[in-house]
């Protein structure tokens, strides 16, 4: 579940060696490079470590705790808009064909290291859901994992889903999606912004 206001979510260490731990208590200089085009294994490490050593603090910003609130009520609105154009279902259906589904192992490649911490600081762990070269690692048995989903994979609909809802519905939902990225680009330049204050980020 998303932290409210004043929550703190507990240190995340699972998949961490007692070495990286180690390193993330001492000063770590990122670079734009390493949250946005590294490997996805890299990302996902890069994120874990971030949330170890500077998530408590980060959830201690009022305005970084606001944010997570807005999403938490965003999230839940366009989850609704989502089941209403019957996506949920649309979606299983054709990803379960051998020739279906746009959740293709090379669309974890659209995830950032920035957008793994945002879904930490939301409650979510980033766990890798299967090892097969065939769909996205983040796609569980229910769907993707993510709260807040790379903006890529939001934005993209399908031509059945075009086809078999009414121009009022899918509305609805493209507004809901843009009420949502809009509130998480500032959510991570938040964060960003935050570890530039800390001396943590440099330009690539």
């Amino acid at each position: 579940m998303p932290l409210g206001p004043g929550s703190y979510a507990k240190p995340f260490s699972q998949g961490l060696t007692v070495v990286d731990i180690a390193m993330n208590s001492a000063q770590q200089t990122l670079t734009t490079n390493d949250l946005y085009f590294s490997s996805v294994a890299s990302k996902r490490k890069l994120a874990r470590q971030i949330y170890t050593q500077w998530g408590q603090q980060m959830l201690a910003q009022a305005d970084i705790q606001q944010s997570l609130s807005r999403l938490e009520l965003l999230s839940k609105k366009l989850h609704t808009t989502m089941s209403e154009l019957v996506m949920f279902s649309l979606c299983v259906e054709c990803g379960s064909r051998p020739d279906g589904g746009c959740c293709s192992a090379f669309m974890a490649g659209e995830t950032d290291a920035i957008q793994l911490v945002l879904n930490l600081l939301f409650g979510k762990q980033v766990e890798v859901q299967r090892q097969d070269d065939k769909e996205c690692c983040y796609l569980g048995p229910e769907g993707c994992i993510f709260a807040l989903k790379p903006f890529f994979c939001l934005n993209y609909n399908c031509q059945q889903i075009l086809n078999d809802n009414k121009a009022a519905k899918l509305q609805a939902y493209l507004t809901a999606t843009g009420q949502l990225l809009q509130e998480q680009t500032a959510l991570e330049e938040r964060v960003l912004s935050f570890l530039k204050n800390k001396g943590a980020l440099v330009s690539s």
